[in-house]
């Protein structure tokens, strides 16, 4: 496994210095060594299938009786530098027949060697590969002769499966799972991972996780997906799990246009109106060296989620687990439910050049999403002891995801040279966001409660227990309206520089080096409002004409009951909790509240009678970081078996974030000290 074997920390700054050195020379000969060899040309060409002339991925060409060679790139091309002289080449990919050529090398000189493969016969008859089968032998063929931990899923397998988008493609790859729609690779948080489009590293969607939700990106705009899970010094060092690289689809020759439709049933909701639509059109001119390829798609969602949880307490003190006097001492039932909307599209051009390529790709999303989440909560014991709360979390948002790359990639004699600067942005803005509770202290039936029921209580007991007349007097406890707004915007310059060496016909240095430059720009808004007992009666008097009119409240107290705001007509569908017994007989209205909290209630922080929450206001920030990093590293091939992968890799982040200094006492005494503004800076060296 390749991976970067040892930490800084581990070694002192006197031995760290030495074993640089030891690198970094036996790096800077490798340039050196080529000048030991004589005179030295290249052979290149593309690779193609016999059948319709598409590249063949990752097809391997290599030296007769050596282990010199090298590996086709994603449009089939390879270059391979020798040194003067006549050789055999074999190429070869899985599933095709080898192929054998002879050509000779002069000094100074480029042969150009195009080879077609034919798919294997069988017993003398033409096999035909499909294209399916043909993207996954380029999928295996790239994960064989990687030398990093890689699993590709290639553009035929992704419009194959009916997958939802890019998140549910991914997860079909060994050692990887889905947390939503968030990548998990080998067990690891999806916050350690980098999620990347064309090599562009995506911004994160969710602020709490620092993870980025891939539901948002269709599955139609991929020509592949590559997961490494191992990293090599010209790969950034920030993903402890691992990097997943999102390809878009390139224009193949001739004009291409396809229009799909599907639909989907959702078991669980028992939903049927789920469905997605996308369209693409494209071509090549200019004697093919110009592709254009637009793709367009439009997706609609409806799912969901219910799930129950218990909670226990130890009336004995025991001290070993599972020794104690176990007491239920409440559930919790939830039910959740959430419709999404996508709309995007992506835009790729690329332009052929003498050896070489430019590529700019354009990738726009934009994401409308309505979350609810039912929960019905009662407790018998601890800190909430007889207690029953309804609750009702609501969110309405969108977001916009924009991403441009423009690439350029070019064969200079045998030096390889990718360059590329890049645009990422996402913006993500709640229309509403807030959660609202009612309860009531007296619940339960006298008795219901003892320990004796307590520790035989079966998990739906409590239905029996409760007293019916507890919903006429279960008022609103509290409320927190906290919709947030975030943008965060990237910019990327990156350089990378490829020299293969051909030391002897056994001993072959692959030589890289390069740089990169991101900055990027954050800021975080959260409006922390919360509705407690103490402004209930001015609140509610702010909106007594739509209280009245709409809800028939009758002021008592000041206070809001829940029959006021239940929604009568919801109800569970027939596969809810798996027909186990769980039921949700009341829940707030989503409608109401809606209204209440979006027509009605002023929450403009400057003129709410609502009380500003501190916790809230501690969340925000606003600032920039930026990230320089240089490598320079060899791939060094001993003979057939052996190969070591020294490097080393620098990188520089600095952070420069600011954020309210809050001082909280109690709920209603909270007041901003100043504003918190700290520079960092941290140089990290990574020795591989």
């Amino acid at each position: 496994m390749n991976t970067y074997l040892f930490s800084p920390r581990m070694l002192s700054p006197r031995a760290l210095l030495h074993r640089l050195r030891g690198w970094f020379s036996l790096l800077l000969l490798l340039p050196m060594c080529s000048m030991a060899v004589s005179g030295q040309g290249t052979v290149k060409g593309v690779i193609t299938d016999k059948a319709d002339n598409e590249p063949l991925i990752a097809a391997n060409v290599l030296v007769k009786g050596t282990t010199t060679g090298t590996v086709a790139d994603n449009n089939g091309q390879y270059i391979l530098p020798l040194k003067a002289g006549t050789y055999t080449l074999q190429i070869s990919y899985m599933g095709y027949e080898t192929r054998e050529d002879t050509v000779t090398v002069e000094d100074g000189q480029t042969v150009e060697l195009n080879v077609q493969l034919g798919a294997t016969s069988i017993m003398g008859q033409e096999v035909v590969v499909t294209t399916q089968a043909r993207g996954q032998l380029a999928a295996v063929n790239q994960q064989i002769r990687s030398n990093q931990i890689i699993n590709v899923v290639s553009a035929e397998r992704i419009r194959e499966l009916p997958d939802e988008n890019a998140a549910q493609a991914i997860s079909r790859l060994p050692g990887i799972h889905l947390d939503g729609n968030q990548v998990v690779i080998r067990g690891i948080q999806p916050k350690m991972n980098k999620i990347m489009v064309n090599g562009v590293e995506l911004p994160a969607t969710e602020q709490e996780t620092r993870a980025t939700d891939l539901g948002m990106i269709s599955a139609n705009m991929l020509s592949g997906i590559e997961v490494y899970k191992t990293l090599t010094p010209d790969m950034d060092a920030d993903a402890i799990g691992g990097v997943v690289n999102l390809r878009l689809r390139k224009a193949s020759p001739g004009l291409h246009y396809s229009i799909t439709g599907q639909g989907a049933y959702n078991q669980q909701e028992k939903y049927l109106g789920n469905y997605k639509l996308w369209g693409d059109v494209s071509n090549r001119y200019l004697d093919n060296k110009l592709g254009v390829m637009l793709n367009l798609n439009y997706e609609r969602r409806k799912y969901g989620n219910d799930w129950y949880s218990s909670t226990f307490t130890d009336v004995s003190n025991a001290t070993e687990f599972n020794n104690g006097d176990y007491l239920r001492a409440g559930t919790t039932v939830n039910d959740e439910l959430n419709t999404r909307k996508n709309l995007g599209g992506s835009l790729v051009l690329d332009y052929d050049l003498t050896r070489g390529q430019i590529t700019y790709s354009g990738m726009l999303t934009h994401t409308s999403a309505d979350e609810t989440h039912y929960s019905d909560s009662r407790n018998w014991t601890g800190q909430s002891a007889n207690e029953w709360y309804l609750v009702l979390d609501r969110a309405n948002y969108k977001q916009l995801l924009l991403n441009n790359d423009l690439r350029y990639e070019q064969q200079l004699g045998i030096v390889s040279l990718d360059a590329s600067v890049a645009n990422v942005m996402l913006s993500s803005k709640d229309n509403f966001r807030y959660r609202y509770r009612f309860n009531d202290i007296s619940a339960f039936i006298e008795d219901s409660t003892t320990n004796q029921n307590l520790r035989t209580a079966g998990q739906w007991d409590f239905y029996n227990w409760m007293d019916p007349t507890a919903l006429d007097r279960m008022h609103t406890v509290d409320c927190q309206y906290n919709p947030r707004t975030f943008d965060e915007k990237h910019w990327l310059g990156e350089l990378n520089v490829k020299v293969p060496l051909r030391i002897t016909e056994n001993i072959n240095i692959d030589f890289k080096a390069g740089g990169k430059y991101k900055r990027i720009d954050r800021n975080y808004d959260e409006v922390g409002l919360q509705y407690y007992q103490d402004v209930f009666s001015q609140v509610n008097r702010s909106i007594s004409d739509w209280l009245t009119n709409t809800i028939h409240h009758e002021p008592i107290e000041g206070l809001l009951y829940f029959d006021e705001m239940q929604d009568i007509n919801y109800k569970t569908n027939d596969g809810f909790m798996n027909g186990e017994g769980a039921r949700l007989d009341y829940v707030i209205s989503k409608e109401l509240m809606d209204e209440m909290w979006t027509e009605q209630v002023d929450v403009n922080p400057e003129t709410t009678p609502l009380s500003l929450v501190p916790n809230q206001a501690r969340n925000d920030y606003w600032g920039y970081e930026t990230h320089s990093a240089a490598y320079i590293m060899g791939e060094i091939n001993l003979g057939k078996w052996v190969t070591i992968i020294p490097g080393v890799r620098v990188e520089k982040v600095h952070n420069h974030y600011s954020a309210p200094k809050i001082e909280y006492r109690t709920m209603t005494y909270w007041f901003s000290l100043d504003t918190l503004t700290k520079p960092a800076t941290h140089v990290n060296w990574l020795p591989h």
